[in-house]
């Protein structure tokens, strides 16, 4: 099979990761290329990788991407076209009409209603499913809520597969990246984190409560956020509203994601909605005590008590809560470390990962 992987995002996120995973790990016998936004995140990790990759010049929005993801699809001679996110899934399943390409396969990482900000933006990507449920495609997820969601549109049981994001084993250990010595910590001090693109529904403004519930009782926490998003001046507001400037500390976008996530003592993920975020089974492999919301592919893959901490969505007190019990039971977040980090190696692996999306390619053209 040869697979052209469509992938128009700008930011490097979770969909990201899982497009490169798969044509790094494409078997033998089988070719993968990504269509990409030139000089974006994914281009430029895609071609550090050595996975053949195609530029676009255009802005994402812009309907001659159908054209020309037409013209690759032909010169690349792609058996399956695999649109990841909205804008890829829009120009891929027009373009994969217009070359003739039968497999046609939309990988939906979030619930798109409740991931994008705005209803006309929401009903403009779920457009894009639509135009893939009536080009016959397959549908990729990577959590049973999202499956539920595709069901929605009418979209027949046996043309969506429930896939898992995966990871590999660490090829070494993380060094850290001295968040706590740069921060005036000591060594003794717990340092919250969050990874993630910074926007509400990510539940920034949640844990902000949650950090000033405890500070009202008399425990103060460092909050380290690494990541940048459309809602950061929305967030630092909130932040400055209640004095705890101090208190937030922004990493910005950071490449160095395991050794950011070594120098977190705990990862909070207090979200709305979410699919399956990579940032989770990054912790869970480092031994990264969790604390998470119940919500879509978290509650599924996150048992309360042993994997993690799972407590109910827009709940700054049980958040509060569940920080000060984990901070102040080092038994519990040892066991939580373990657990996590075999629930890894047991569920989530690279291997099994492509089988399931090998699997859904063939049924695609056959």
């Amino acid at each position: 099979m040869r697979v052209l992987l469509i992938d128009l995002s700008k930011r490097f996120g979770g969909a990201d990761v899982r497009v490169l995973q798969t044509a790094v790990n494409m078997p033998a016998g089988h070719e993968a290329a990504i269509a990409v936004l030139e000089g974006s995140a994914i281009h430029k990790d895609a071609t550090a990788a050595g996975v053949r990759t195609f530029p676009l010049g255009f802005s994402r929005h812009d309907p001659r991407h159908a054209f020309a993801l037409a013209r690759i699809a032909r010169e690349f001679r792609a058996d399956v076209v695999d649109a990841h996110n909205p804008q890829s899934q829009l120009w891929g399943m027009l373009a994969a009409r217009l070359a003739g390409v039968r497999g046609q396969v939309a990988t939906v990482h979030t619930v798109y209603r409740e991931a994008h900000r705005g209803p006309i933006r929401q009903r403009g990507h779920e457009f894009a499913i639509r135009l893939a449920k009536h080009s016959n495609a397959r549908f990729l997820t990577v959590s049973e809520s999202i499956a539920r969601y595709l069901h929605s549109f009418g979209i027949a049981a046996g043309r969506v597969t429930v896939s898992y994001n995966a990871m590999e084993p660490l090829s070494a250990v993380p060094k850290g990246a001295g968040l706590k010595r740069s921060l005036g910590l000591t060594e003794g001090e717990l340092l919250l984190g969050m990874v993630g693109r910074i926007e509400m529904v990510k539940g920034y403004d949640i844990m902000i409560d949650a950090i000033d519930r405890l500070r009202k009782a008399g425990q103060n926490f460092h909050v380290a956020i690494a990541g940048e998003g459309h809602d950061t001046g929305r967030i630092r507001a909130i932040i400055a509203e209640r004095g705890m400037e101090n208190r937030f500390h922004f990493l910005g976008f950071r490449r160095d994601i395991p050794d950011v996530l070594a120098d977190y003592d705990m990862l909070c993920v207090p979200s709305r909605s979410e699919g399956l975020p990579y940032t989770v089974l990054e912790a869970a492999r480092q031994g990264v005590p969790i604390i998470a919301t119940s919500v879509d592919g978290l509650g599924e893959v996150l048992e309360d008590g042993r994997t993690a901490i799972v407590i109910p969505p827009e709940n700054s007190e049980a958040l509060a809560n569940a920080i000060a019990r984990a901070a102040a039971d080092c038994g519990l977040r040892q066991q939580l470390s373990e657990a996590g980090a075999k629930m890894i190696v047991e569920r989530f692996s690279i291997p099994r990962m492509i089988a399931e999306t090998l699997a859904v390619y063939q049924s695609a053209i056959t």
